[in-house]
């Protein structure tokens, strides 16, 4: 995160503690469809991310002359929905999260980049291997590439060591080399979510 970034965080946080709606209101704006696409991508209904997402932006809102200091927003808010989101899957069996399966989503602006960097049959042949990778792989994957977060601020966010982090990474990857090299077309010509 570039200093200029961390230092507006820092100043909206600020503003946030002391009751600025205004700051509260850009906080939710920027960061809200980032939530839901990584929420749903963790296999969870959108239904159940949007009612997390409010409940976490609820709880900031009542909290915010108490809240602790923030560098990095967004890291705050992934690592707040994540939480959110498994426990509301240990606690509410109705409404418990499916990890392996995947939910549709909207396009986050990484993917509308990859989407006119690639050919559409790579593209569908990528999403395909990921949405069959691990779910450690998946989500580490998508935290480094789509949500752009350092090895050490995905290791905090899922409760892994930073090394465990990046053999996440790296075994992923040789997997989906793996695939592209056996040239294998995906049998379902649906399209999938990259995690």
């Amino acid at each position: 995160m570039s200093h200029t970034k961390e230092n507006i965080d820092r100043l909206l946080w600020k503003q946030l503690t002391k009751g600025d709606d205004r700051a509260f209101s850009q906080i939710y704006e920027s960061n809200y469809q980032n939530l839901v696409t990584y929420g749903v991508k963790m296999g969870a209904e959108i239904s159940v991310v949007k009612d997390a997402i409010q409940d976490i932006y609820i709880n900031i809102w009542n909290k915010r002359g108490s809240l602790p200091q923030v560098n990095n927003i967004r890291f705050y808010l992934l690592k707040s929905l994540r939480n959110r989101v498994i426990r509301l899957s240990e606690t509410d069996k109705k409404n418990q999260v499916n990890l392996v399966n995947q939910a549709d989503h909207t396009s986050s602006p990484e993917e509308l980049l990859i989407l006119s960097e690639l050919k559409q049959e790579q593209l569908l042949k990528l999403r395909f291997y990921i949405q069959h990778l691990p779910l450690h792989q998946r989500e580490t994957i998508h935290l480094r590439f789509f949500q752009n977060l350092k090895i050490a601020e995905i290791a905090e966010l899922m409760g892994i060591n930073k090394q465990s982090v990046s053999n996440n990474i790296h075994r992923g990857f040789l997997a989906l080399r793996d695939k592209f090299s056996e040239g294998k077309q995906p049998k379902h010509t649906r399209k999938f979510g990259l995690f």
